[in-house]
């Protein structure tokens, strides 16, 4: 591919590869991977062996860490890239917030096992408290600042 992932896309590719995507339209069903430039201008892009319709509405379910849920979307876009789909689809509100909150456990998740690999023996809410502490108010940010949701 040409694309090449933003910084943004690295830091939270690494915890996509932990989640499971399923899109599902009209009996046509697909796990989803992250497209460089994954979360861009409102919409957020993922890879497909299968094509879907814009026409048609979708039912997108993500599961990670035991956590998931399912959200209809809507597809902006679906286009062939290297012998595969590139979907576009609209964030809403609603799936920005889901989003964030499943990444933000990821991020706690990964956090206390650092902590833990170093020695330290952390709950998971005295990792959350001490990740929410240092990180909280810069990982708000940045994903704000890619997300576009108006």
């Amino acid at each position: 591919m040409q694309d090449t992932l933003t910084e943004f896309d690295q830091r939270y590719g690494v915890l996509y590869k932990e989640m499971e995507i399923v899109l599902t339209q009209n009996g046509k069903c697909a796990e989803l991977k992250l497209a460089p430039d994954s979360i861009r201008n409102g919409r957020l892009c993922f890879l497909s062996d299968v094509e879907f319709e814009t026409t048609e509405s979708a039912l997108l379910a993500v599961q990670f860490f035991g956590r998931g849920f399912d959200i209809d979307v809507c597809l902006l876009s679906s286009a062939t890239q290297e012998g595969l789909f590139k979907l576009e689809l609209k964030i809403t509100a609603e799936i920005a917030l889901k989003a964030r909150i499943l990444l933000q456990l990821a991020e706690i998740v990964h956090y206390r096992k650092e902590l833990n690999e170093q020695g330290a023996a952390f709950s998971v809410d005295e990792a959350a408290a001490q990740w929410i502490s240092k990180y909280a108010a810069g990982f708000a940010a940045e994903f704000d600042k890619h997300i576009n949701v108006k």
